[in-house]
């Protein structure tokens, strides 16, 4: 029989793992320090060197998922080993802003 953890239990060991340490966290900086960039699910997975898609996919889709991440889903294009239609996904690059400072 599996011991179920206790809710107490769970809200401590989250809060005492940062989320850059998860692969959530990592996958999340790794895609802000690349602004525009997209990136297969599949392209990600090598470029980090995880060994199984299952290490990276669920951890994108909660990224997408949670609207206060920066990731956003981008065009579908083919997979270079499935040959199937994959997502790719990003952060935005910042958008310019006009400078009013010097406006008379």
């Amino acid at each position: 029989m599996k011991r179920r953890t206790h809710p107490n239990s769970a809200v401590s060991e989250q809060q005492s793992r940062p989320m850059a340490m998860t692969r959530r966290g990592q996958i999340d900086q790794w895609l802000g320090d690349r602004p525009g960039e997209r990136f297969t699910d599949r392209q990600i997975k090598g470029l980090l060197l995880y060994s199984d898609m299952n290490a990276v996919r669920p951890r994108i889709t909660e990224l997408l998922d949670d609207p206060s991440s920066p990731v956003v889903e981008g065009k579908s294009v083919k997979d270079s080993e499935t040959g199937r239609m994959v997502r790719t996904v990003y952060v935005p690059a910042e958008q310019r802003t006009m400078d009013f400072s010097r406006a008379e």
